[in-house]
């Protein structure tokens, strides 16, 4: 306890000076590409199914055209699927960015070299550090310190292929532990995302399975039977890992296709329910199949969609009982990406979640269905989630990675995402970089489509984190793209028009050209010659620039070091809170992965707007709760106290000697205390 004390008062002294934050601004920012030739080496090496397509291709001449139909034999995400994850992995106080890579192809550890040079920049030590996983196509990836050991260890899905562990040396290198027993065989794993969900201060962690990526009868043929089940470890302590899937209950789908596996393509470890436990939920496909294609043998035969945004509820023990997040007629659509946060200052975590978005159909000439917006779902704190419709942005392009964070620090929390398809017929290109405007903390959005110096048309984005790179106090975007557009490829705009601020960014990038009349019913297509390009890795840093401060927290959990204490040590599953001097509250949940494919920095980064302090609460994993007043802009790392505490920064480096249970009248929802 004494070492506990000792940080506290150390801490306590070093932030004591308070900042004074010019005038507030809406907006007001850009986000600039870094040029870094680390960055630049990025390709991104196609799947092995990529060769099945060239040749499919390069055989498609005007004397033997091919039709649509055949792409259902083709592989899918022939050219892989990136992932990213944003960490510190060597402790030395900047952030660093890690990004899978193909078979054959070195995944990425871009260490960031702004603490050692005072300037950001990247050098690329995966090999050095023993996780460039040349040997795996590796897919997703999040991160967490799993052993609790105070560094942050790695895991790398895989596809059709076990995933991998790598356990943080504290050295600069990591080693993969023998036996750890997360390889999950040989399943397409798309996302992951850590949480301690049996209360026992450490992390576990859950997968988001697809189905064979050899194959495309899941997406248009098959509904169920060719899913694979997504999967929950629970840490059993020295790096080994118990399946426990069939015995926690995430496998009983009780909404429309019980115990049938979807199609996952992103999951988040997150307390919907601010109950003090992690819940879980997960983004299921629709993809191509028709609602009126997925029929139960009943009679009469009932046709139901197969895709929903599953909320399963943790009972405090990690046993889950699913909770369909979303209803009407909205409910079901091809979700592929999760982001949480809370939109509206109502305290309450709400979700962002990625789709086909409503111009896909369209550009890639097939009529519109509707109901495919990437969009946001508003939570009431239990459970339950609404739907606000798109409102004035009228409608919204596809998307894959997505990240919730105040991006101009006024106070609110925005929304960006990316997204594009690339397909053997083509590759839908409507979405630039989505930047989404809070209005006054509503729930409202304005597209904000001057924030990005790049336009990401010709990058058919998959994976998206946000941290603060430079250290500047703005968050800082990371994107990878599973190909790029031939420079020469032509790109067909859509006919569809919303009066949307997206409508005019909307194009589908055809590599087939039809070689039969229009109308025909069995329309033929012939190889334009113009193979997509490896995709890339792109870091673009926020101007910064436009006056509003922030407060950048970081949560220590304490278990195993003091007694009482409950909480893993990164505090992953807290819900972090901050109101600004005479602002709004907006809630943040610390989530180790959810954006598709990867996650975003665990620290959390509130802008203070005009305002030159603010009050921050933290709801912590097993329900005690922290508030401490007074917190000025700049860094902040907050430890965990074993009891509800209430104190002003300037005290802060009291003793405190709380310790066990919190004391009669705390606890979640009840009393604050004060030491």
């Amino acid at each position: 306890m004494h070492g506990f004390k000792t940080f506290l008062g150390v801490f306590g002294l070093m932030a004591a000076t308070l900042i004074q934050s010019p005038a507030m601004a809406d907006g007001g920012v850009r986000f600039e590409p870094l040029a870094d030739a680390a960055v630049e080496d990025y390709r991104r090496a196609p799947s092995s199914g990529a060769a099945l397509i060239d040749a499919w291709h390069q055989a498609a001449d005007a004397a033997h055209p091919v039709s649509m139909a055949e792409l259902i034999e083709l592989p899918m995400m022939a050219h892989g699927l990136p992932g990213i994850a944003i960490f510190d992995f060597d402790g030395d106080g900047d952030l660093d960015v890690y990004a899978t890579n193909g078979p054959d192809a070195a995944n990425v550890l871009l260490s960031n070299q702004l603490e050692e040079t005072g300037a950001i920049g990247f050098v690329d030590v995966a090999r050095a550090a023993g996780v460039d996983a040349v040997d795996q196509d590796s897919f997703g990836t999040c991160a967490g310190d799993i052993d609790n050991d105070g560094d942050t260890d790695l895991i790398v899905l895989g596809r059709n292929e076990p995933n991998r562990l790598f356990e943080n040396q504290g050295n600069g290198t990591f080693s993969e532990p023998a036996g750890h027993g997360l390889g999950g065989g040989d399943l397409s794993s798309s996302s992951c995302s850590l949480g301690d969900f049996d209360a026992d201060g450490l992390l576990d962690v859950v997968i988001a399975n697809a189905f064979d990526q050899d194959y495309s009868h899941p997406i248009f043929v098959e509904p169920y039977d060719l899913n694979q089940h997504n999967q929950l470890f629970f840490n059993a302590g020295g790096n080994r890992f118990d399946d426990v899937s069939a015995v926690s209950g995430i496998r009983d789908n009780g909404a429309f296709y019980a115990g049938r596996p979807g199609i996952t393509w992103a999951v988040g470890a997150v307390d919907i329910d601010a109950d003090g436990d992690t819940d879980i939920v997960f983004a299921d496909d629709q993809a191509a199949i028709m609602p009126q294609r997925v029929c139960d043998a009943g009679i009469p035969a009932k046709c139901e969609d197969r895709a929903l945004l599953h909320a399963f509820l943790n009972d405090g023990s990690g046993q889950f009982t699913d909770h369909p997040l979303t209803a009407g007629p909205a409910a079901a659509s091809e979700w592929m990406g999760l982001a949480f946060g809370d939109l509206n200052c109502d305290r309450h975590v709400d979700l962002f979640a990625t789709s086909f978005g409503d111009y896909g159909m369209g550009v890639m000439g097939m009529p519109y269905v509707g109901g495919s917006s990437s969009r946001w779902w508003l939570g009431d704190g239990s459970g339950e989630f609404s739907d606000p419709g798109v409102g004035a942005l009228e409608a919204t392009p596809f998307g894959w990675g997505a990240a919730i964070f105040d991006y101009d620090n006024d106070g609110d929390l925005d929304v960006h995402f990316h997204g594009g398809l690339h397909t053997g017929m083509g590759t839908i290109s409507d979405n630039p970089g989505a930047m989404l405007r809070n209005v006054d903390c509503s729930g409202r959005f304005v597209a904000d489509t001057d924030a990005l110096v790049t336009d990401h048309t010709d990058r058919s984005v998959r994976a998206l984190a946000v941290g603060d790179l430079n250290r500047d106090g703005f968050v800082d975007l990371v994107s990878a793209a599973s190909v790029r557009l031939n420079p020469a490829t032509p790109l067909v705009p859509t006919t569809l028009s919303y009066g949307s601020a997206y409508d005019q960014s909307a194009y589908f990038a055809p590599l087939m050209v039809p070689v039969t009349p229009p109308g025909d019913p069995d329309p033929r297509f012939a190889w334009m010659g113009l193979e997509a390009e490896q995709g890339d890795l792109m870091v673009e840093l926020s101007s910064g620039d436009n006056g509003n401060g922030s407060v950048r927290v970081t949560l220590q959990g304490n278990a195993g070091l003091i007694p009482g204490a409950v909480v893993n040590r990164e505090g992953i599953g807290a819900l972090v809170s901050f109101t600004p001097q005479g602002g709004k509250t907006v809630t943040l949940p610390v989530v180790a992965g959810s954006s598709h494919a990867s996650q975003h920095a665990l620290e959390r980064v509130f802008g203070l707007g005009g305002a030159s302090t603010g009050t921050l609460e933290v709801l912590w994993p097993g329900g005690r709760r922290t508030v401490l007043h007074g917190v000025p802009a700049g860094p902040l790392t907050l430890p965990e106290v074993p009891c509800d505490v209430e104190i002003d920064l300037a005290d802060f480096g009291a003793e405190l000697s709380c310790e066990g249970e919190p004391r009669p009248g705390a606890g979640a929802g009840g009393a604050l205390l004060r030491p």
